[in-house]
């Protein structure tokens, strides 16, 4: 974002100093990329900006103070001819102050994108905005990003917008030739702006660019190495080993590039690579989304609490409608008749505006929550998301009325408040041949490390999944019913044929048998497994998988086949 204003104006760093700038993570980041771009500011105040009217006086970013303040001085009396008139303001670099201003500007867009997050990188110029689902509400996706051109024009603001279904990609598009500070390749020497570009790269430079779902790779192909966010070290190295296109980047093996490139550059190029969905931190609210309560007379019971929830709901409802926000959590403060005070948190997977769901949750987490019920005072908050994209209904089927994937995220929520998020597992296949180790329990769905899209993208696996997951490669001849712990027979066999053997109080008697199967562990897994499993008829019908233990020869029963 670029002030439009009405002077010339070039902005350096301070002339000494500050040690309470690198108190702040994100401040030490700032100087340090300053310093990378500009090394003269590492030890004498120099430019890092300047406006089209400074540049035509002959300041240039990278130049010391002293020496700039000269040339600008030199351009006023008349020494070197130039176009500009009027004299140079020069302003100290204040990044707390930019950072500041960008956060006050994401609320003067909030209508258009309900989660709107300060750009991640250092000397931030930029913000990210989620638009998921919100193009309907502003006549699609280009209407939007032309209306939110105007607001931005309308604060005296220029600005260049792009939309992708990837924060890389966006950013890329945004800022084609990399940081704007380092845009200093592609300004003109005399006027100061930025030069025509080649006939095939001129829809890099418009203001608002929209780039089809699914085809950020093909659009990111000619884009200049830069555009990837990759620190300045990083791209010196990649130039010099002839890489200057995205497209070239890509192609590189990710597996290698630890050996050559930082850490935070490979971070960067599997973004660019859609390998590694980013998350969007969003600014909070300054008016957030909450209801209040505050009774003469505390409550007495449970009903007494819900009827008092749900009346705040109704409210949060109202609001959230008029704000064009869904809510996805809430989080419930009660205050104690004693003066003290519980906190209850629902949430669901899906944003919704509907509160039918959260009253529902709310019951179910009071029916497992033993707290006081002595209620004078009551806050809800809503962590808000972005509308979901409305799904056509039909007016006659049942079938179309919901969707699998909806009513498979009801049901996560509801045992989520039931149980709590660590109590609901899912099973995965793993590669190990150990059987007890082929298949382990993950959390079914952990939103702390994963995006919305993540979540949508599960949900729809699971209730249409692909053949592969229908029929995964599993070895054969496995019985479906595993023991906890095999169990240990009292035996002294040297093969099962004709034998006997005791389990539960009940005596089996071996019929037939089939196998060796040689089960081992790979060779760095420690203990190491080396096993011979026997699959085993017995004469009351039942068949059992056991297997003898090539160490010490012992025997044990694994499983059973139904």
């Amino acid at each position: 974002l670029s002030t439009c204003a009405d002077y010339d104006v070039a902005v350096h760093t301070p002339l000494s100093p500050r040690k309470d700038r690198l108190s702040s993570p994100c401040l030490r980041d700032d100087c340090r990329l300053v310093n990378d771009f500009f090394p003269v500011s590492r030890h004498n105040a120099a430019v890092i900006s300047a406006s089209d009217g400074a540049w035509k006086k002959g300041v240039r970013p990278g130049m010391p103070l002293a020496e700039a303040k000269g040339m600008a001085d030199s351009d006023a009396r008349g020494t070197f001819q130039s176009t500009a008139s009027g004299t140079v303001e020069f302003r100290e670099w204040n990044p707390e102050d930019d950072r500041r201003c960008l956060q006050e500007l994401a609320e003067t867009v909030r209508p258009f994108a309900p989660i709107i997050g300060l750009d991640t990188i250092a000397v931030p110029d930029s913000l990210l905005m989620d638009v998921t689902g919100c193009g309907p509400l502003f006549g699609g996706e280009s209407s939007l990003a032309e209306q939110l051109l105007l607001r931005m024009k309308q604060q005296k603001l220029e600005c260049r917008i792009a939309i992708s279904d990837s924060v890389a990609a966006a950013w890329a598009f945004a800022h084609p030739f990399g940081h704007y500070l380092t845009d200093v390749s592609c300004r003109s020497s005399v006027t100061g702006r930025q030069k025509d570009r080649p006939s095939n790269h001129t829809d890099w430079n418009v203001p608002v660019i929209v780039i089809p779902p699914t085809q950020c790779q093909q659009w990111l192909a000619n884009l200049p190495v830069e555009a990837a966010r990759i620190p300045p070290a990083d791209i010196d190295l990649l130039r010099q080993l002839g890489l200057r296109r995205i497209q070239q980047l890509l192609q590189l093996p990710l597996a290698d590039l630890p050996a050559r490139l930082s850490e935070h550059a490979v971070q960067r190029i599997a973004a660019i690579a859609d390998n590694d969905d980013e998350v969007i931190e969003n600014i909070p609210e300054p008016r957030p989304i909450q209801a209040q309560w505050t009774g003469e007379f505390p409550t007495t019971n449970t009903d007494e609490v819900l009827q008092v929830l749900e009346f705040l709901m109704v409210d949060i409802g109202r609001q959230l409608q008029l704000r064009l926000l869904a809510a996805r959590q809430l989080t419930c403060e009660l205050k104690h008749e004693t003066g003290g005070s519980s906190e209850l948190s629902v949430e669901v997977l899906k944003p919704t505006q509907s509160m039918e769901p959260f009253t529902e949750l709310l019951s179910l987490k009071l029916e497992r929550s033993e707290i006081c019920l002595n209620i004078t005072a009551v806050t809800i908050r809503a962590i808000t998301g972005p509308l979901p994209i409305p799904r056509q209904r039909d007016l006659f089927s049942h079938e179309q009325q919901t969707e699998p994937a909806e009513e498979l995220a009801a049901l996560v929520s509801r045992l989520q408040a039931k149980l709590g998020h660590d109590c609901i597992l899912t099973p995965q296949v793993t590669s190990s041949p150990v059987p007890e180790d082929s298949v382990r329990l993950t959390p079914f769905l952990d939103k702390r490390l994963m995006t919305d899209r993540d979540i949508e993208r599960q949900l729809s696996q699971l209730v249409t999944p692909d053949a592969e997951d229908l029929h995964p490669q599993l070895p054969r001849h496995r019985p479906l019913r595993l023991l906890a712990e095999p169990y240990r027979l009292d035996v002294a066999w040297s093969h099962p044929e004709w034998q006997r053997f005791c389990w539960k109080g009940r005596t089996y008697s071996v019929t037939h048998v089939q196998g060796p199967e040689r089960i081992q562990s790979q060779w760095w897994q420690e203990p190491s497994v080396h096993r011979d499993y026997y699959r085993i008829g017995t004469d009351n019908g039942a068949t059992f998988w056991l297997y003898q233990d090539l160490t010490d020869q012992t025997w044990y029963l694994h499983g059973a086949f139904d």
